[in-house]
């Protein structure tokens, strides 16, 4: 029992690392790939070390909806003050 608990532990790791993988860019991924396939420690190597950013490279912020963007929210308000005082001089 205990021996097919490890193995759905290891396969789990290893899908959950794979997956995460194919997010990563294209030049991590070759050599990432191979040391995914080492059981147990491969998937936790690419947990631990290797699905940081690369130097340089800037992660996108996700936001979920456009009143999580700080940028939205201001070019919002300042639509708002330049029609708001369009008006007022109107």
């Amino acid at each position: 029992m205990l021996r097919v608990f490890l193995i759905v532990i290891a396969l789990v790791l290893f899908i959950a690392a794979l997956v995460d993988l194919a997010k990563a860019p294209a030049q991590v991924r070759i050599k990432w790939f191979f040391v995914i396939l080492i059981p147990v420690l491969g998937p936790l190597a690419w947990f631990f070390y290797g699905n940081k950013p690369q130097r340089g490279q800037n992660r996108t912020k996700n936001f979920n909806s456009p009143d999580d963007d700080p940028d939205f929210l201001w070019k919002l308000e300042k639509e708002i003050r330049k029609r708001k005082k369009k008006k007022n001089e109107e």
